[in-house]
Order: structure tokens, then sequence, then C-alpha cells
């Protein structure tokens, strides 16, 4: 009886961790979602709404989600637009898309200057860390096609 209650444990164990796996996979798929839907509404022009740092941040974070960086763009320049001036995580959500988007680590750079000068900011560590892995995973595609 105690081996018969091991494997009904392990059973019970490889449920729990089947269950995390389907909760994580429904959880990423939501989230891609939600930025698809966001990105399309953007891509209608419904920018009006957005008028705050929080706002644009908001929205940003969801973007970063997805591999959707027109959107992203789009809103980084309509930020420029409205004179709202960007802060650390409006830096990290965007090259946050970059990372997603297998971007050459020039754009990133350049991208981060753009926003730092923007904000009167330094890179923090964790936007430097996304830039490492921008230029890592770069790296590594170029390998490949070696």
């Amino acid at each position: 009886t105690g081996e018969k209650e091991q494997e009904e444990g392990m059973g019970s164990q490889e449920e729990v961790e089947s269950q995390e796996e389907m909760e994580s996979e429904e959880e990423m798929e939501s989230e891609e979602e939600e930025g698809e839907k966001t990105s399309h509404l953007l891509s209608m022009q419904e920018l009006d709404h957005l008028v705050s740092l929080s706002d644009f941040n908001a929205v940003l974070k969801k973007i970063a989600s997805t591999r959707r960086m027109e959107v992203a763009e789009q809103l980084w320049l309509a930020m420029q637009q409205r004179d709202v001036t960007p802060d650390s995580n409006t830096l990290y959500f965007l090259l946050k898309c970059l990372s997603r988007n297998l971007s050459h680590p020039d754009e990133a750079e350049a991208l981060a200057a753009q926003v730092c000068s923007a904000g009167g900011l330094v890179l923090d560590s964790a936007s430097e860390r996304l830039i490492q892995e921008i230029t890592f995973r770069y790296e590594q595609v170029e390998c490949s096609l070696l």
C-alpha cells in the first residue's frame, strides 16, 4: 500500500506540474492576444486617450509581450509629439520589444540613447541586460547563418 500511495502521489505531482504548464501557456497566449488587440487598436489611430506617462507605459507594457515593434515605435513617436517625458520603464518596455524581434544591437543602443536623452536618464541594469541579450541573440543568429 505504501508503494501504491507513493505512485498515486507521484501521479498527482505530475498532474499538478502538467496543469501549471498549461496555465502558464494559457497566460502567455492571453498576453499575446491582449497585445494583438492593443496593437490593432493603435493601428486604427486610437491614441487620443493616451495623455500621461502612465497611460503610455501601460500600453507599452502590453506591447512588450508581443513582437509588434512597429506599434511600440508608433507609441514612442506619439510620446515625443506630445512632449511626454519617458522614464526607465518606458526604456525597458521599448528594449523588450526590440529583444523579441531579434533586432540589431546598434538599433537597441541608438534607441536607448534617444530615450535616455529625452528623459534625462542613465541606463539602469535591467536595460543594460536587455541590450546584452539583444546583442547575444543577434550574434547567435549571425553565427548560425555562417
